[in-house]
């Protein structure tokens, strides 16, 4: 796995500012409307650094069979908006 520089992403507020909106748009999307509560929780397992596994096993009791591709998209897009913030 590609390591993520968690420091860049504090110092950017990658978590707040880029990785919410998306979660917030992937859970309409998954579960037909807006959650406010899990979309806040998500953002906040991503500022405390937690890994693809950990965040996977905090929603795949919601998400189910849409969990794994949930966190590999979410990863990708975590990884890609933190190299962006790093290259400026």
């Amino acid at each position: 796995a590609y390591p993520l520089k968690w420091q860049v992403l504090d110092d950017n507020d990658v978590a707040d500012e880029k990785m919410k909106p998306w979660v917030q748009k992937k859970l309409i999307e998954y579960l037909g409307e807006e959650e406010p509560t899990l979309t806040a929780y998500i953002t906040t397992l991503i500022k405390q650094h937690k890994g693809p596994k950990d965040i996977l096993e905090e929603v795949i009791g919601i998400l189910d069979n849409d969990a794994q591709i949930f966190v590999v998209k979410l990863w990708r897009m975590l990884l890609f908006e933190v190299l962006k913030a790093e290259l400026g």
